[in-house]
């Protein structure tokens, strides 16, 4: 009633982040797309807002970044036409990871600086570290190695203050990544095992994928194959839907590598 949403409505878009994150990828796609049709027909535009934003949100995770451009282009004019500011700079936050994705990284990395930099201006933090591990994945990318491990130690500050820890798996997988492009292979092996575990212990299939992808990339450059293959494939064989998005055709791929 206080903003002028349907709660139901809410519930629906939002439940399309955990499908996503344990694993249910074209589920995840399908409940968005759902979604954001009922919204479509009804005369609520923060509820719509919400709607195309997480669209937008999946569609990056999985990797399809250009519609994911374009969904946020929609949205940022409809933030801006109804006042939203907030929503506006969350869809330009992940307008800026799907650049990343699109190879367009520096661009995409500096619309991530702009919007977490109005974000604090505004004085929201919700989903920080979210968008902090999405800039870190960016420096990462930039080779940029020493700002990219600031910005996880600003993640993990802000998971920690505000109890977020959905995407906690992920600062530590950005981390491990970063610390072993600096060469630093011990500390960046722990810190894969540790997104590894955190990711197992919420059954967030996804972010698990990720975090051994990038250990078993390790494992591998270390001589150590038939582990890289006995921790990877069984996270990989669980996938039954999404085959062909990004990142489980790069854990194909991956994986027929070390066979």
């Amino acid at each position: 009633a206080m903003y002028g949403i349907e709660p139901r409505m809410i519930a629906r878009a939002m439940s399309s982040r955990p499908l996503w994150a344990l694993g249910y990828l074209d589920r995840a796609l399908a409940r968005a797309r759902e979604t954001l049709a009922i919204a479509r027909t009804q005369r609520e535009p923060p509820t719509l807002i919400f709607a195309v934003m997480v669209l937008q949100g999946v569609l990056a995770y999985r990797g399809d970044a250009a519609e994911a451009v374009t969904v946020g282009d929609e949205n940022i004019a409809l933030c801006r036409e109804h006042g939203l500011p907030q929503e506006a700079e969350w869809s330009r936050s992940f307008q800026g990871a799907a650049l990343i994705t699109l190879g367009r990284v520096d661009e995409g990395i500096d619309l991530l600086k702009d919007s977490l930099s109005v974000q604090e201006g505004l004085k929201t933090h919700l989903a920080r570290p979210m968008f902090l591990a999405l800039l870190a994945q960016g420096l990462l990318q930039a080779s940029r190695v020493d700002e990219g491990l600031r910005a996880i130690d600003e993640g993990l500050m802000w998971a920690e203050r505000t109890a977020e820890g959905g995407y906690v798996a992920e600062l530590y997988r950005v981390r491990g990544e970063l610390l072993r492009l600096g060469g630093n292979d011990a500390a960046a092996e722990a810190s894969l095992r540790q997104a590894l575990e955190y990711a197992a212990g919420q059954h967030a299939k996804s972010f698990e994928l990720r975090a051994v992808m990038g250990l078993a990339r390790l494992l591998m450059a270390s001589g150590r194959a038939p582990e890289a293959c006995s921790v990877l494939r069984p996270v990989y064989e669980w996938f039954t839907e999404g085959l062909e998005t990004r990142g489980i055709v790069a854990a194909r791929t991956l994986l027929s590598g070390i066979g």
